[in-house]
């Protein structure tokens, strides 16, 4: 399919494609318009349009977001539990932590 649309537009032929799969668009398109439930977020080349935060949170299907939280401390009845620990969590990733069990019976 890809040969046949550039013998196209190598004869002059304009050609809308509707396409989801960047790899098959960026090779062929001059130009996109990318659409977002029916509205315009971006009209242009397609590495410029594909740099937009609104074209990348369309294309994920959610906004990029992050949640980021310093130096917590947690309490076990009067002790400490953890103390000064931090992390950041990021869409579309899995955050995790472990503790071992009854590790402050042994101090």
């Amino acid at each position: 399919m890809v040969p046949v649309m550039e013998r196209f537009t190598q004869a002059g032929l304009t050609i809308i494609m509707i396409e989801h799969r960047l790899r098959e668009l960026f090779r062929l398109a001059n130009r996109v318009i990318v659409l977002n439930f029916g509205r315009k977020i971006a009209d242009g080349a397609p590495a410029d349009a594909m740099e937009m935060e609104e074209v990348k949170a369309a294309y994920m299907g959610t906004e990029v977001v992050s949640l980021e939280a310093k130096n917590i401390m947690l309490f076990y009845e009067n002790a400490i539990a953890v103390n000064n620990f931090s992390f950041t969590a990021e869409a579309g990733k899995i955050t995790g932590t472990f503790g071992l069990t009854a590790q402050a019976n042994r101090v």
